[in-house]
């Protein structure tokens, strides 16, 4: 009985841990990957450094080793690549909304839209399969 009792109770844990994400769609892997990229930037962290192997849950390889080239180059980046933008605004980090605009059995395009109405930022976040997860695989300003 004591066994039932702590294998139930460490499902419940689970099953509420905000650090246990559903990213088993699209839209979910963009959520969850935005709140934590969002969070690192709010908590002046660097989250390209990829101390957690974060990145690496929700970014392709191949634009995984593009940014890591881009990064050791001499040219600083004009803009950051996931947000588009130079700088972000708080209200980015408390209102994301995502849609889901096409997919299909390995590719799918999600539209993320950061911010309050006020001060929306859209953008278009192409992910594709990859080992069995979906993972980010471009963004680009619609």
């Amino acid at each position: 009985m004591k066994a039932l009792a702590s294998a139930l109770f460490a499902c419940l844990a689970l099953l509420f841990n905000p650090a246990v994400a559903d990213t088993s769609t699209p839209p979910a892997v963009v959520k969850h990957f935005y709140h934590w990229y969002l969070q690192e930037l709010q908590d002046n962290r660097d989250p390209l450094d990829n101390r957690q192997g974060q990145l690496e849950h929700g970014v392709a390889a191949k634009l995984a080793s593009t940014l890591a080239r881009q990064l050791q180059g001499d040219e600083p980046l004009d803009e950051d690549y996931f947000l588009k933008a130079q700088d972000f605004l708080d209200s980015w980090t408390q209102q994301q909304h995502v849609q889901l605009q096409e997919s299909s059995n390995d590719e799918s395009e999600v539209l993320l839209t950061l911010g309050t109405a006020q001060e929306q930022w859209p953008l278009r976040v192409r992910l594709v399969q990859q080992e069995g997860q979906w993972r980010i695989r471009e963004v680009q300003k619609p």
